[in-house]
């Protein structure tokens, strides 16, 4: 990738860059299987120290402002950490000595598009474009369960859900505002408010996968 004027930060630790121009591919060092391209007038990084002999570095938060970023999260993302193994080869790679482990991203006025491939191997999707006033997504716990915790605040949505949920509620929005849980049970809403053209909408309760 290609950016300009790297600074450091003490605290919390970090760094940060202006004007990155970023790609990812889906084999990449983080545990998060994705293909992403990243524009933005400022990224950064925040993070804590290597822990020693892990070959691990934590990364506490990837926060993006002013960008544009596209791309695809693969189902793998729904299964255990543990369970993405990689494929074993003759030769050792960076990847074998050094992990970067992500457990959140903040986004602050980013428009975004992302398919997300969803679990049960049926190759089904779920689009969601939008312009971003403030978003937060991070790992979490959940009834003992890995998954995901998401808020924010976004304008004009554009959502693309697979054929087999004929029964989703919203798939344009001017507006949307959520605090929700993900996990491979389903989605949980606490709450989710959508305004629809003037009407408003506030939605408590259960998706289930």
């Amino acid at each position: 990738g290609d950016f300009s004027n790297l600074k450091l930060y003490f605290f919390p630790p970090g760094i940060g860059v202006a004007n990155p121009r970023i790609n990812v591919r889906k084999d990449n060092i983080t545990t998060i299987p994705m293909e992403v391209q990243v524009e933005a007038k400022e990224l950064r990084v925040s993070f804590a120290p290597i822990q020693m002999f892990s070959g691990v570095l934590q990364v506490s938060e990837i926060a993006v402002k002013g960008g544009a970023i596209q791309g695809k999260l693969f189902d793998d993302i729904f299964k255990p950490t543990k369970a993405r193994q990689k494929k074993k080869t003759s030769r050792l790679s960076w990847q074998d000595l050094f992990q970067l482990q992500v457990n959140g991203f903040r986004f602050e006025d980013t428009y975004l598009n992302i398919r997300t491939e969803l679990p049960g191997g049926k190759g089904e999707e779920f689009g969601t474009e939008l312009v971003v006033k403030e978003l937060t997504l991070k790992k979490d716990h959940i009834q003992e369960k890995e998954g995901f915790t998401s808020s924010g605040t976004v304008n004009a949505v554009r959502m693309t859900p697979p054929p087999s949920w004929k029964s989703f509620p919203v798939k344009e929005a001017n507006q949307l505002q959520w605090n929700i849980e993900l996990t491979d049970r389903g989605l949980k809403l606490n709450p989710f408010t959508a305004d629809l053209s003037g009407i408003r909408l506030k939605l408590n309760g259960q998706v289930d996968g």
